[in-house]
């Protein structure tokens, strides 16, 4: 090795150059996961042991590079440049390589057969009572999840029968993969009978996991223009007419732009008099939870009670229902009601901080809500996912 350092001449500018590849390289990776739907949400709530690989990735060659010319030493100087040049082109290669490797299998993604979707511009039109069961954070494609129980649970949703099933988001642990599955175990259990209202979670969008997000469930066209937050109701001739609101929140406001604050006032105020509204997000406001191991607190979220509940409580809304969480809970806060359903199969923390506002909280239970519309508005029933009713709650319409 001496002898091949000796003689080999490497230019050091040359290995400057190679070993800034990885440096470019790492740069752009984490502008385009900062850009990317949820991006500044991942970077203050997600996980943060990835930051100090990523970084020294990307530095480390450029400055083994740097020291290659200082005089030092012909061989030690030569094995500086080497060493730096050659990272920097295996981590340039590296991070190119996987981002054309990604492209491609979104690009390749054929979706098998799903279930149905609900026709969200048509909503639905019943005569009497209705029922929907909502549920979130499935994450089918994980190995610490139990696909069991939200088989079960979807199952149960053809067995009440309701008129649609709602999933508040996270399918997919990763993003990028896992949704052929979810398609499978989706329309097993579903079939064609009960519609799906899908809503993107935080896990569903990483690493660009929207897009496959859209193929695996091809939206119509919505009230807003936009895939991710827009209205659908539920008009009943005897019973409570509701309108729905889909709210685009992951991990917490950072989605939440001026358009979409534009688009929730104008539409609550264009709602029907008469009719409820409820809220639906994936991100939760109002709950219970824990401190993790950075001091932030998944609990009562900071960002969506200050800057999203004053909206829905001056435009009457009654009930928010999100995931998220992966627990059971009710809540009222501020005279708006809120219901955590994040209880779909993944593991679920243990609560070690209880929210004042909690009225009832079920955190060993998976389950759903299930929403019944009635003449005197709506009934509120938390079950398991084998249907044993945990908790009953009326909710009268606001005057």
């Amino acid at each position: 090795m001496q002898e091949l350092l000796t003689s080999t001449r490497l230019d050091p500018y040359l290995a400057l150059f190679l070993g800034s590849l990885s440096l470019v390289a790492v740069v752009w990776s984490i502008l385009w996961l900062y850009f990317l739907p949820g991006g500044r949400g991942l970077w203050s709530w997600g996980p943060r042991g990835w930051r100090i690989p990523m970084v020294l990735a990307g530095i480390l060659p450029v400055a083994l590079a740097v020291l290659g010319f200082l005089p030092i030493g012909q061989t030690v100087q030569r094995g500086l440049s080497f060493a730096g040049a050659g990272l920097g082109l295996f981590g340039g290669l590296s991070l190119g390589f996987s981002a054309w490797r990604r492209r491609q299998s979104f690009k390749n993604f054929v979706p098998p057969l799903g279930p149905r979707l609900l026709n969200l511009q048509k909503g639905l039109r019943v005569q009497g009572e209705w029922r929907l069961m909502l549920t979130s954070d499935p994450h089918f494609d994980s190995p610490t999840s139990d696909t069991g129980t939200s088989l079960a649970l979807l199952r149960r949703a053809t067995k009440i029968p309701v008129q649609a099933l709602v999933i508040l988001g996270d399918f997919v642990e990763r993003g990028i993969a896992g949704w052929g599955l979810t398609l499978k175990i989706l329309r097993e259990g579903l079939g064609t009978q009960v519609p799906l209202v899908p809503i993107l979670g935080n896990h569903d969008a990483l690493f660009g996991g929207h897009k496959l997000f859209l193929k695996a469930f091809p939206q119509q066209q919505t009230s807003s223009g936009s895939p991710w937050y827009y209205t659908w109701d539920v008009v009943s001739a005897e019973a409570v007419s509701v309108r729905f609101f889909v709210l685009h929140l992951l991990w917490g406001t950072e989605t939440f732009d001026q358009a979409q604050h534009q688009w929730l006032e104008r539409s609550l105020a264009e709602t029907p008099p008469g009719w409820m509204k409820v809220a639906l997000s994936h991100c939760f406001f109002a709950s219970s939870g824990w401190t993790d191991g950075q001091r932030r607190p998944w609990f009562d979220h900071p960002e969506t009670l200050a800057e999203v509940a004053p909206l829905l409580e001056a435009g009457g809304v009654s009930l928010v229902v999100s995931g998220h969480q992966h627990h059971l809970e009710y809540l009222s806060y501020r005279g708006l009601r809120y219901a955590v359903v994040g209880a779909g199969g993944a593991v679920a923390r243990p609560v070690t901080h209880e929210s004042p506002a909690s009225l009832w909280r079920a955190t060993r239970n998976k389950g759903s809500l299930v929403l019944v519309g009635t003449p005197q508005g709506l009934e509120l029933i938390f079950e398991d996912e084998w249907g044993k009713e945990l908790h009953r709650v009326q909710l009268s319409p606001k005057t």
